[in-house]
């Protein structure tokens, strides 16, 4: 997958200096109607990709920490309503 730039992007993280195989992510820091606050960002699936999902089914989220944070993934653009 690749991270893309959405229209509501207002921040690029950027990958830290002489880091490999990491892109710089655009993102939009958002509060949501709840009050929450969060960073979403958008990724556009490879051909390959998009088959093996409709093979599998199945999607894996690999966070870089020791615990698991609140996180979200999902097809619909949680910034439009």
């Amino acid at each position: 997958m690749d991270p893309v730039y959405f229209p509501e992007a207002n921040a690029i993280l950027r990958a830290p200096a002489g880091a490999t195989n990491i892109e710089d992510l655009p993102v939009a820091h958002v509060r949501f109607g709840d009050g929450a606050s969060g960073c979403v960002s958008c990724w556009q699936l490879t051909d390959q990709e998009l088959e093996d999902i409709i093979k599998t089914r199945r999607v894996y989220l690999t966070v870089l920490a020791r615990l698991q944070p609140p996180v979200s993934v999902s097809v619909n653009n949680p910034l439009k309503g």
